[in-house]
């Protein structure tokens, strides 16, 4: 939940690892409770990972949507 620069990093390296061990042509990166999709911090895969910040604004699902 609402991830830093640095623990998005770390998560970008995890899902990067997933998709070339599990094969997966996406992944798919949420920072919850953020408006920050950390998306310029993904690695080697870009155009294989698309990055969403979702936070709730006066009752309402706010929903960012980056693609590498």
């Amino acid at each position: 939940m609402r991830a830093t620069a640095a623990e998005a990093a770390e998560d970008f390296t995890s899902l990067v690892e997933m998709i070339a061990v599990l094969h997966y042509p996406l992944g798919i990166f949420v920072n919850i409770a953020s408006t920050e999709t950390y998306a310029d911090l993904v690695p080697e895969v870009r155009g294989r990972v698309v990055a969403f910040a979702v936070t709730l604004q006066k009752g309402k699902v706010h929903l960012i949507e980056s693609q590498t």
